[in-house]
């Protein structure tokens, strides 16, 4: 493991990743600092969080496209967040948009919209924002009991235009010109049975005929994983909404969180990732699927992480493979898909996938057939609830990398990114020490899993984020950091002061942040520690740095392995349970050996190669 990691590193610096200590001495070292905000700032409660109370802002799902005749970029950010009235049900849940705008001065939040309240205990869950990218809306995606068909959640959406303000949908299931109710998208598919369907991923298809379409990845009934494609035109009042398929694609897939991700140039097809599985945890593995975007058909699919329930396969105690990620692309021909790996010992009602140690794992593919080159393990900041996203990382236009998010399980630690990169022939290059910071604070369990419906003991909260945000002040002398060409951005829910302040009736708010992805090739980076977006030494040439890349802090844990070798150290301060909450701390891991048995096992499947299979 120490030659490999070592190679590793060695790649890494001879990328640039760690600038400051690999320079050419006539290169100038800059500080490159990760651009904060507060977007929304949640009131405290009255009282404690408790189930359906909510947690302030929960599940923040971002989204951007660049303004009318602008250079700047309008962003989006669509959130599950706490009403201070219950509705019929009990329930405080209610969908929030948030308004921001990029330009060369920096980060401006032009307010947040909050939707109308719907009824039912799930009023507003799992939210998903995307916009035309030729047309001006914005498409707005949930799952809510409120859907025009029975209490059971079903995908939900509205249309709006890039203010936030909500247009009419000619064609709405709860009646035309009707805004205060979202249509109901099951519905409009013309399959309507009744059932319960959870919206989870969303990517855009671009421009279809009159309008401009979207994929959704949909779990039916905690059971099955499907792609549903919406179609959105606009109207003399407003706008049109339809559903040319909803097509089941894996049939066992409990738990499954579907990720799609749409086609590339020089790739047609869409890809979809899941969990396939007939009982929770995970005893099946994690599935990926070709997508014809066309017709919704699946055309193949591979199992490329297997689960070993019974500890029979490696003889190491049960393994689970769980929380898929979506397929990045990474170009010539490779790609890459996150997931978790759980030692879980079953719950007492036989859910979940906590009680065992969790590894996060990156496993880098061929496009062609979908097999596996090589695994990383351990790449998460934080080895729980970590999620995976395509970023272009490094000096000049990058290089195609993996952004690979974690945050706190108590809320009190940051948010951070792990940088993965891929060299040519597919293996996963990961630096110890690259993990970038995100938010001050990250929450992806406490009070996320209390305030929902599920148990006070159960729950998550979901970290998104999304690549490739230009930045408007590159290049300008007071532009807002003029040495950064693009941004990653990230929208984290997270204390909005310090949470020992009255922490039982603290709430969580809105944190966009912007982590600087590529930079001026004339310069060597050093990624910086998180400032506030309105400091006035945002604006302008960025000071000198002679310090190495900051290290993550006390709240992530050890650094990755390579080649699925290695016992990664869970991250102080986390709880080592999966889904279940956890609030007392500093904890520490009773499952060394079934952590060493699931690193024997994932180096035992690659080389047997038994994690691949046909479906």
């Amino acid at each position: 493991m120490s030659k490999r990691l070592n190679l590793a590193l060695a790649v890494v610096a001879a990328t640039g990743l760690f600038a400051a200590t690999t320079s050419a001495q006539d290169k100038k070292s800059v500080l490159l600092r990760t651009a904060t905000s507060l977007a929304y700032v949640a009131p405290n409660g009255a009282a404690a969080v408790t189930k359906n109370t909510g947690a302030g802002v929960m599940d923040a799902k971002p989204a951007f496209r660049r303004l009318p005749n602008s250079n700047g970029f309008r962003i989006g950010t669509l959130f599950t967040v706490e009403s201070p009235a219950a509705n019929n049900d009990g329930s405080h849940m209610q969908g929030a948009l948030t308004i921001s705008d990029l330009t060369e001065t920096g980060l401006a939040h032009r307010g947040t919209v909050m939707l109308p309240q719907l009824d039912g205990e799930r009023a507003f869950m799992r939210p998903l924002i995307d916009y035309g990218r030729q047309l001006t809306f914005t498409l707005l995606v949930a799952a809510s009991e409120d859907n025009g068909a029975n209490n059971n959640p079903q995908p939900i959406a509205y249309v709006a235009d890039l203010n936030g303000t909500l247009l009419p949908i000619e064609n709405s299931t709860r009646g035309a010109g009707n805004i205060q109710k979202p249509t109901n998208l099951i519905q409009l598919s013309g399959a309507q049975d009744d059932q319960q369907y959870g919206p989870h991923s969303i990517c855009s298809l671009g421009t279809d005929g009159s309008g401009e379409s979207f994929l959704l990845g949909v779990q039916r009934n905690n059971a099955n994983a499907y792609v549903m494609k919406v179609k959105v035109e606009p109207t003399a009042t407003g706008a049109k909404v339809t559903v040319p398929y909803l097509k089941k694609v894996v049939d066992n897939a409990r738990h499954c969180r579907p990720q799609i991700t749409c086609p590339q140039p020089g790739i047609p097809y869409a890809y979809l990732t899941t969990v396939e599985a007939n009982n929770q945890p995970a005893e099946v593995g994690v599935k990926v699927v070709a997508i014809n975007p066309v017709t919704g058909d699946a055309l193949g699919a591979k199992v490329i992480a297997e689960s070993d329930p019974d500890g029979t396969k490696f003889g190491q105690g049960s393994l689970y493979a769980v929380q898929n990620s979506g397929l990045v692309h990474l170009g010539n021909g490779l790609a890459a898909v996150g997931y978790q790996v759980s030692s879980n010992q079953k719950r007492d009602n036989g859910n979940g996938h906590g009680g065992g140690a969790n590894m996060s794992v990156l496993a880098t593919l061929r496009i062609s057939d979908m097999s596996v080159i090589d695994r990383a393990t351990g790449v998460a900041p934080y080895q729980r609830h970590a999620f995976s996203f395509p970023m272009t990382f490094g000096p000049g236009a990058g290089k195609p990398a993996v952004a690979v998010m974690g945050g706190s399980s108590t809320g009190t630690g940051k948010g951070l990114i792990q940088i993965v990169e891929v060299d040519a022939v597919g293996k996963p290059v990961v630096a110890t020490d690259a993990k970038l910071e995100v938010s001050r604070f990250s929450d992806v369990a406490n009070l996320p899993a209390r305030g929902k419906r599920n148990p006070n003991d159960q729950g998550a909260g979901f970290l998104n984020g999304i690549g490739g945000i230009e930045n408007p002040g590159y290049g300008k002398p007071q532009g807002f950091l003029p040495e950064v060409r693009t941004f990653f951005l990230s929208a984290l829910p997270g204390y909005a002061k310090d949470p020992q302040q009255a922490p039982e009736t603290n709430r969580e708010s809105l944190w966009i942040s912007l982590v600087p992805a590529t930079w001026d090739e004339k310069v060597n980076a050093v990624p910086g520690p998180v400032t506030d977006a309105n400091d006035p030494g945002m604006r302008g040439p960025q000071p000198a740095a002679t310090a190495a890349l900051p290290g993550a802090g006390s709240d992530a844990g050890a650094g990755p392995g390579t080649g699925a070798v290695g016992l990664p150290v869970l991250p102080t301060g986390e709880t080592n349970t999966g889904c279940a909450c956890s609030t007392t701390g500093r904890e520490t891991s009773g499952n060394a050996a079934a952590l060493l048995g699931l690193a024997v096992a994932l180096l035992a499947g690659r080389a047997r190669r038994t994690m691949l299979r046909k479906s």
